[in-house]
């Protein structure tokens, strides 16, 4: 028979888990709103065999640091070299560097055919 009054640690790690759902939304709108891109939140931190371990939730937009169902990093997405390029700096480029806007061009012309596939 297991002793009530001792909890496994894996059901203290549950409860701190469940602390996710107090601050998920609020995350997600202060990195909408434009605060923090890639943000987190500290839920709580446990002692197990004389080893702390902290459970942190964390809401990316960044996809560089997107993983998968087990933890494994996701294959980033390249951008297109004039994707994010201002007007002002594509008016720059046109003038004092037309090679590197045409081979931007092409690459995002690139871009676009896989997109449309």
């Amino acid at each position: 028979m297991s002793n009530p009054a001792k909890k496994a640690p894996m059901s203290e790690a549950v409860n701190v888990a469940a602390e996710a759902e107090e601050y998920v939304d609020t995350l997600i709108v202060d990195m909408l709103e434009g605060k923090h891109p890639n943000n987190y939140v500290l839920l709580g931190t446990l002692q197990e065999q004389h080893t702390d371990i902290q459970i942190q939730l964390h809401v990316m937009q960044d996809e560089n640091k997107f993983i998968d169902e087990v933890g494994a990093p996701l294959i980033a997405k390249t951008t297109a070299a004039l994707e994010k390029t201002k007007a002002q700096d594509l008016e720059f480029m046109l003038i004092h560097q037309p090679n590197e806007l045409l081979r931007g061009i092409t690459e995002l012309q690139k871009k676009l055919k896989e997109l449309s596939q």
